[in-house]
């Protein structure tokens, strides 16, 4: 019962953060001091906090997002301003791009509501979803039903299979 309770707060409690704090066990492995801006990057897009779904409601809805190293907490903003800065290296630029572009089309998508837009693009959504899983196939409807802002009461009440034909 609690748990269920829990699951319908989820949009809110992630929205009216101050604050996330990632805390995944392979980006905690390692000092961000001692790396530069490709190698963080390169950590956080193949963290396994980056595989699940679950986690994708952190990033998207989360006001300022932060990511634990070993030795920091490095928030998304301030990889996002490192990266502004860094563009001009023609190295690195199209990862710096297409850092930039996946980071601002989710940001689009999850905040479209305050910035005016009618509504959520479902390619964006998609792509955000392609590569991240479940452990209980069943979640994946209360995870997606958060994320387009349906009301879930009635998908957390379902079970099994029954909660993919409520969210639809």
């Amino acid at each position: 019962r609690d748990k269920k309770a829990a699951l319908k707060k989820m949009r809110l409690v992630y929205e009216n953060a101050a604050s996330v704090l990632v805390l995944d066990a392979s980006l905690q492995l390692y000092e961000s001091r001692s790396m530069n801006l490709v190698e963080k990057l390169a950590r956080v897009m193949t963290s396994g906090w980056l595989r699940r779904l679950w986690t994708l409601q952190e990033g998207a809805l989360a006001q300022l997002l932060y990511f634990q190293f070993a030795d920091v907490a490095i928030s998304l903003s301030s990889l996002q301003a490192e990266i502004k800065e860094a563009s001009n290296d023609l190295r690195h630029r199209l990862i710096y791009g297409d850092f930039l572009s996946a980071y601002q089309e989710l940001r689009q998508f999850f905040h479209s509501h305050s910035m005016g837009e009618s509504g959520p693009d479902l390619n964006i959504l998609s792509r955000a979803l392609l590569h991240r899983g479940v452990s209980e196939p069943s979640d994946e409807a209360i995870c997606i039903g958060t994320l387009m802002s349906i009301p879930i009461e009635k998908i957390v009440e379902a079970s099994g299979i029954e909660r993919t034909k409520v969210m639809w």
